[in-house]
């Protein structure tokens, strides 16, 4: 079997019950063009009928950001080569600059609808805890400058009294 690559489009979506059932269909499914997905995301994919029609590609790659750019007729799935962390964990998705939710196929891959035409995809790392992080790291750095201002003026007052006696 050959690989996929970092991303290719579907023209079957295989929904299943639940998470053992997922794992199960993968010993028997085409991932060159079925997609497995849990019904939980059959409320995400809607009315799609993909017919793999078009091309998706990797323009950059970062361990925090991924672009792609798509040219697609008719709106699409698009299967990305890269674990689903589910929401929250901070991976963000953007379609043409605007945010947008992404679904687990395959078990653990990345699913997004693509619409019709061109775009540029991009997932993001942009956990909330690195950036609660370094706000509370920005805020102990002033305290910090401030004490140490206060110490540096309080010392300077206590030279110049010294001085004046």
């Amino acid at each position: 079997p050959a690989a996929l690559g970092n991303s290719w489009f579907v023209n079957n979506i295989i929904y299943v019950n639940d998470d053992n059932a997922e794992i199960d269909s993968l010993t028997t499914f085409d991932p060159s063009g079925d997609v497995i997905i849990n019904k939980q995301f059959q409320e995400y994919v809607g009315n799609l009928n993909p017919s793999k029609n078009g091309s998706i590609d990797l323009i950059s790659y970062s361990p925090n950001k991924l672009e792609y750019k798509s040219n697609t007729k008719g709106e699409q799935l698009a299967v990305f080569s890269e674990v689903y962390y589910g929401p929250n964990k901070g991976w963000q998705a953007y379609l043409d600059g605007q945010p947008v939710d992404h679904i687990r196929v395959d078990y653990l891959l990345r699913g997004l609808k693509v619409p019709d035409g061109e775009h540029t995809i991009i997932f993001e790392f942009k956990p909330k805890a690195y950036f609660a992080g370094e706000k509370v790291s920005l805020v102990s750095s002033l305290i910090l400058l401030l004490l140490l201002g206060y110490v540096i003026y309080s010392q300077a007052v206590k030279i110049k009294n010294k001085e004046n006696e």
